[in-house]
C-alpha cells in the first residue's frame, strides 16, 4: 500500500507529509504543490461495490494502520472519487485518532482534505483534523 506514496518534509525536523489520492487514477491528474504527480490511491478509479462500507473501512484501516499511525505526520488526502469511500475513510480516521485514549496525545497526524477546484484546475486544501482542533486551540 505504501508504494508510490509521496513522503516529504517541509523543513528538517518537521513531520513527514504523506500524500495520497482517494480513488484513481481518474478524471483529473493530481499534482501536489511541488508539481509532483500523486501516484498512489486508496481505492481504484471504479469501485465495484460502492456501498460496501465494511470493505471501505477495512481499506482505510489498512492504510491508516500501515502508513499513518507509526509516526507523526501530515496527511494530504486528495478527494477524488466516491462519497462512500470518503466517508468511510473519515469514519475510520476519527475512530482511530480521535477516540478518548488518543485525544490528549500530540502525535495525532494532521489531516488535510484536498478538493479539485474546477475554476483554477488546482486542489484547494481543507483542514479536517489536528491536535489543536481536538483541544479547541484552533
Amino acid at each position: 500500500m505504501a508504494e508510490n506514496v509521496i513522503y516529504y518534509s517541509k523543513k528538517v525536523g518537521e513531520p513527514k507529509i504523506i500524500e495520497v489520492g482517494l480513488c484513481g487514477p481518474g478524471r483529473h491528474e493530481i499534482n501536489n504543490a511541488n508539481g509532483e504527480k500523486i501516484l498512489q490511491f486508496l481505492f481504484p478509479a471504479i469501485v465495484e461495490n460502492p456501498l460496501d462500507f465494511d470493505a471501505h473501512n477495512q481499506i482505510a484501516t489498512q492504510f491508516i494502520e500501515g502508513v499513518c499511525k507509526h509516526e507523526p505526520a501530515e496527511v494530504h488526502l486528495y478527494c477524488t472519487g466516491l462519497t462512500p469511500c470518503l466517508t468511510s475513510f473519515l469514519h475510520t480516521w476519527v475512530n482511530t485518532f480521535l477516540t478518548s485514549h488518543r485525544v490528549n496525545r500530540n502525535d495525532t497526524p494532521v489531516l488535510y482534505l484536498f478538493h479539485h477546484n474546477r475554476d483554477t484546475n488546482q486542489f484547494d486544501q481543507q483542514l479536517f483534523t489536528s491536535y489543536a482542533l481536538t483541544q479547541g486551540l484552533a
